[in-house]
Protein backbone atom coordinates (compact mmCIF):
# COMPACT_ATOMS: atom_id res chain seq x y z
CA UNK A 1 0.00 0.00 0.00
CA UNK A 2 1.36 3.54 -0.85
CA UNK A 3 0.18 6.69 0.13
CA UNK A 4 0.88 9.84 -1.08
CA UNK A 5 -0.16 13.52 -0.08
CA UNK A 6 1.01 16.77 -1.72
CA UNK A 7 1.33 19.71 -0.09
CA UNK A 8 1.95 22.48 -2.72
CA UNK A 9 3.53 26.05 -2.18
CA UNK A 10 4.23 28.65 -4.48
CA UNK A 11 6.63 31.92 -4.17
CA UNK A 12 6.72 34.05 -6.57
CA UNK A 13 7.25 32.27 -10.21
CA UNK A 14 8.12 29.32 -8.37
CA UNK A 15 5.89 26.02 -8.13
CA UNK A 16 7.15 23.92 -4.85
CA UNK A 17 5.80 20.30 -4.11
CA UNK A 18 6.79 18.21 -0.87
CA UNK A 19 4.82 14.72 -1.30
CA UNK A 20 5.70 12.31 2.21
CA UNK A 21 5.57 8.89 1.11
CA UNK A 22 4.53 5.56 2.79
CA UNK A 23 4.50 2.40 1.89
CA UNK A 24 3.88 -1.03 3.64
CA UNK A 25 4.44 -4.65 2.64
CA UNK A 26 3.69 -7.63 4.19
CA UNK A 27 5.37 -10.42 3.12
CA UNK A 28 6.53 -13.89 5.36
CA UNK A 29 9.57 -14.62 6.72
CA UNK A 30 11.71 -17.10 5.12
CA UNK A 31 10.84 -18.82 2.17
CA UNK A 32 14.34 -19.23 -0.20
CA UNK A 33 15.36 -21.86 -0.96
CA UNK A 34 19.11 -21.72 -1.59
CA UNK A 35 20.25 -25.34 -1.47
CA UNK A 36 17.17 -26.18 -4.30
CA UNK A 37 17.19 -23.25 -6.38
CA UNK A 38 20.25 -21.77 -7.97
CA UNK A 39 21.25 -17.83 -7.83
CA UNK A 40 21.40 -16.86 -11.17
CA UNK A 41 19.70 -13.35 -11.57
CA UNK A 42 19.76 -11.90 -8.22
CA UNK A 43 23.11 -11.98 -7.09
CA UNK A 44 23.26 -7.98 -7.88
CA UNK A 45 21.90 -7.00 -4.61
CA UNK A 46 21.82 -3.43 -3.60
CA UNK A 47 19.41 -0.80 -1.98
CA UNK A 48 18.74 2.59 -3.62
CA UNK A 49 16.37 4.63 -4.28
CA UNK A 50 14.72 2.86 -7.42
CA UNK A 51 13.75 0.31 -5.26
CA UNK A 52 13.16 1.08 -1.39
CA UNK A 53 9.67 1.29 -2.73
CA UNK A 54 9.29 -1.24 -4.59
CA UNK A 55 7.34 -4.96 -3.03
CA UNK A 56 10.27 -6.45 -4.60
CA UNK A 57 13.72 -4.99 -3.87
CA UNK A 58 15.38 -7.61 -5.54
CA UNK A 59 16.40 -7.50 -9.38
CA UNK A 60 15.48 -11.32 -10.78
CA UNK A 61 13.39 -13.51 -9.56
CA UNK A 62 15.60 -16.51 -8.28
CA UNK A 63 15.45 -15.17 -4.85
CA UNK A 64 12.38 -13.80 -3.03
CA UNK A 65 12.28 -10.41 -0.90
CA UNK A 66 10.92 -11.70 2.43
CA UNK A 67 9.65 -9.97 5.68
CA UNK A 68 7.44 -7.40 6.30
CA UNK A 69 8.81 -3.58 6.23
CA UNK A 70 7.11 -0.06 6.03
CA UNK A 71 8.95 2.46 3.46
CA UNK A 72 9.08 6.13 4.01
CA UNK A 73 10.19 9.54 3.14
CA UNK A 74 9.96 12.60 1.19
CA UNK A 75 10.40 13.88 -2.26
CA UNK A 76 10.69 17.43 -2.91
CA UNK A 77 9.86 19.12 -6.23
CA UNK A 78 10.86 22.75 -7.86
CA UNK A 79 9.89 24.32 -11.00
CA UNK A 80 10.10 27.87 -12.14
CA UNK A 81 11.91 30.70 -13.83
CA UNK A 82 15.50 31.13 -11.28
CA UNK A 83 16.08 27.02 -10.04
CA UNK A 84 14.41 25.72 -13.03
CA UNK A 85 13.55 22.37 -12.14
CA UNK A 86 15.17 20.67 -9.09
CA UNK A 87 13.65 17.82 -6.84
CA UNK A 88 15.11 15.62 -3.79
CA UNK A 89 14.28 13.04 -2.31
CA UNK A 90 15.22 10.45 0.36
CA UNK A 91 13.70 7.34 1.99
CA UNK A 92 14.55 4.87 4.66
CA UNK A 93 12.43 1.40 5.69
CA UNK A 94 11.76 -0.45 8.61
CA UNK A 95 11.38 -3.69 9.00
CA UNK A 96 9.73 -6.10 11.34
CA UNK A 97 12.30 -9.30 11.35
CA UNK A 98 16.22 -7.81 11.18
CA UNK A 99 16.23 -11.18 9.33
CA UNK A 100 15.30 -10.31 5.77
CA UNK A 101 17.36 -11.56 2.92
CA UNK A 102 17.55 -8.93 0.92
CA UNK A 103 19.20 -6.78 3.69
CA UNK A 104 21.19 -9.32 4.81
CA UNK A 105 23.21 -9.72 1.70
CA UNK A 106 24.11 -5.68 1.92
CA UNK A 107 25.49 -5.91 5.80
CA UNK A 108 22.51 -3.76 6.73
CA UNK A 109 21.81 -5.65 9.95
CA UNK A 110 18.84 -4.21 12.31
CA UNK A 111 14.90 -2.95 11.82
CA UNK A 112 16.13 0.30 9.78
CA UNK A 113 17.72 0.25 6.96
CA UNK A 114 20.44 2.84 5.88
CA UNK A 115 19.37 6.32 4.12
CA UNK A 116 18.91 6.01 -0.04
CA UNK A 117 17.69 9.00 -1.96
CA UNK A 118 18.95 11.33 -5.13
CA UNK A 119 18.78 14.94 -5.96
CA UNK A 120 18.58 15.99 -9.45
CA UNK A 121 19.19 19.78 -10.83
CA UNK A 122 18.20 21.11 -14.19
CA UNK A 123 18.86 24.82 -14.42
CA UNK A 124 18.35 25.23 -17.91
CA UNK A 125 17.42 22.77 -20.96
CA UNK A 126 20.42 22.14 -22.22
CA UNK A 127 22.23 20.75 -18.18
CA UNK A 128 21.38 18.41 -16.09
CA UNK A 129 22.86 17.35 -13.10
CA UNK A 130 22.40 14.27 -10.72
CA UNK A 131 23.38 12.43 -7.50
CA UNK A 132 22.53 9.32 -5.75
CA UNK A 133 23.37 8.24 -2.41
CA UNK A 134 23.06 6.00 0.33
CA UNK A 135 24.08 6.40 3.43
CA UNK A 136 24.69 4.17 6.88
CA UNK A 137 22.31 4.72 9.47
CA UNK A 138 24.54 5.04 12.20
CA UNK A 139 27.30 7.17 11.13
CA UNK A 140 26.24 8.50 7.88
CA UNK A 141 29.47 7.01 5.82
CA UNK A 142 28.80 7.19 2.22
CA UNK A 143 27.80 3.29 0.71
CA UNK A 144 26.60 4.37 -2.11
CA UNK A 145 27.37 7.49 -4.39
CA UNK A 146 26.74 8.50 -8.34
CA UNK A 147 27.31 11.78 -9.91
CA UNK A 148 26.30 12.85 -12.99
CA UNK A 149 26.20 15.62 -15.33
CA UNK A 150 24.54 16.13 -18.97
CA UNK A 151 25.45 18.74 -21.44
CA UNK A 152 23.69 19.22 -24.56
CA UNK A 153 20.71 19.75 -26.32
CA UNK A 154 18.41 16.95 -28.05
CA UNK A 155 20.57 17.35 -31.58
CA UNK A 156 23.85 16.90 -29.21
CA UNK A 157 24.60 15.81 -25.79
CA UNK A 158 27.44 14.53 -23.86
CA UNK A 159 26.79 12.45 -20.29
CA UNK A 160 29.88 11.55 -17.62
CA UNK A 161 28.84 10.28 -14.58
CA UNK A 162 30.92 8.85 -11.00
CA UNK A 163 30.33 5.95 -9.04
CA UNK A 164 31.34 4.57 -5.56
CA UNK A 165 30.13 1.74 -3.94
CA UNK A 166 31.60 -0.07 -0.67
CA UNK A 167 31.98 -3.66 -0.97
CA UNK A 168 29.53 -5.77 1.03
CA UNK A 169 29.26 -9.34 1.53
CA UNK A 170 27.67 -10.10 -1.53
CA UNK A 171 29.94 -8.32 -3.60
CA UNK A 172 31.78 -10.53 -6.36
CA UNK A 173 35.19 -11.44 -7.05
CA UNK A 174 35.78 -8.95 -9.62
CA UNK A 175 34.11 -5.55 -7.68
CA UNK A 176 34.95 -5.93 -4.17
CA UNK A 177 34.76 -2.15 -4.19
CA UNK A 178 33.81 -0.24 -7.30
CA UNK A 179 35.20 3.64 -8.59
CA UNK A 180 33.83 3.86 -12.14
CA UNK A 181 33.94 6.49 -14.99
CA UNK A 182 30.84 6.13 -17.40
CA UNK A 183 31.00 8.60 -20.19
CA UNK A 184 28.49 9.05 -23.71
CA UNK A 185 28.06 10.87 -26.20
CA UNK A 186 24.70 10.92 -28.34
CA UNK A 187 23.77 12.43 -31.62
CA UNK A 188 20.41 12.40 -33.60
CA UNK A 189 20.96 11.57 -37.00
CA UNK A 190 17.20 12.76 -38.05
CA UNK A 191 13.75 12.86 -36.13
CA UNK A 192 13.51 9.25 -35.22
CA UNK A 193 17.21 7.72 -35.51
CA UNK A 194 20.09 8.37 -33.52
CA UNK A 195 23.54 7.12 -32.49
CA UNK A 196 25.33 6.94 -29.09
CA UNK A 197 29.01 5.61 -27.63
CA UNK A 198 30.01 4.95 -24.42
CA UNK A 199 32.97 3.56 -22.15
CA UNK A 200 32.88 2.52 -18.25
CA UNK A 201 36.12 2.61 -17.03
CA UNK A 202 37.59 0.91 -14.06
CA UNK A 203 38.70 3.55 -11.51
CA UNK A 204 39.41 1.17 -8.49
CA UNK A 205 41.61 -1.29 -10.44
CA UNK A 206 43.74 0.55 -13.10
CA UNK A 207 45.04 -3.16 -14.44
CA UNK A 208 41.04 -3.77 -15.62
CA UNK A 209 40.27 -0.63 -17.86
CA UNK A 210 37.61 -0.38 -19.84
CA UNK A 211 34.87 -2.73 -18.02
CA UNK A 212 32.57 -2.32 -21.27
CA UNK A 213 32.19 0.15 -24.17
CA UNK A 214 29.98 -0.18 -27.18
CA UNK A 215 27.32 1.52 -29.20
CA UNK A 216 23.81 2.10 -29.81
CA UNK A 217 21.49 2.55 -32.99
CA UNK A 218 18.60 3.41 -31.82
CA UNK A 219 15.24 4.51 -33.67
CA UNK A 220 12.18 6.03 -31.78
CA UNK A 221 8.83 7.28 -32.75
CA UNK A 222 5.58 8.03 -31.43
CA UNK A 223 4.68 4.18 -30.93
CA UNK A 224 7.87 2.07 -31.00
CA UNK A 225 11.25 2.23 -30.24
CA UNK A 226 14.31 -0.15 -32.00
CA UNK A 227 17.58 -0.56 -30.55
CA UNK A 228 20.47 -2.52 -31.96
CA UNK A 229 23.57 -2.62 -29.07
CA UNK A 230 26.75 -3.43 -29.70
CA UNK A 231 29.56 -4.24 -27.02
CA UNK A 232 32.84 -4.91 -25.62
CA UNK A 233 32.47 -6.38 -22.01
CA UNK A 234 35.53 -8.55 -20.81
CA UNK A 235 36.54 -8.99 -23.90
CA UNK A 236 33.55 -10.89 -24.74
CA UNK A 237 31.85 -9.34 -27.95
CA UNK A 238 27.92 -9.25 -28.16
CA UNK A 239 25.02 -8.02 -30.12
CA UNK A 240 21.96 -7.26 -29.00
CA UNK A 241 18.38 -6.59 -30.72
CA UNK A 242 15.47 -4.90 -28.43
CA UNK A 243 12.24 -3.84 -29.39
CA UNK A 244 9.58 -2.02 -27.21
CA UNK A 245 6.90 -0.76 -27.07
CA UNK A 246 7.28 2.74 -25.95
CA UNK A 247 5.14 4.22 -22.81
CA UNK A 248 3.22 7.64 -23.85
Amino acid sequence: HRDLHSFPTRRSSDLQILEPIVVGVLAPNGGNMPEKIPNEDSEDVELDDTNILSLDRYSGYDRNDTGSRVSYGFNWSSYGNIMGRTSAFIAQSYQFSNHSSFTGNIDNEGHFTDYVGRIYAAPSQYLDLDYRFRLAKDDLKVQYSELGARVGSSMLSLYASYIFLQENQNSSEYFKERKELYTSIKAALTRDWSVSVYNRQDLADSRRGSLEHGGNLIYEDECFMFITTVKRSDFVKIARHKVQIADR
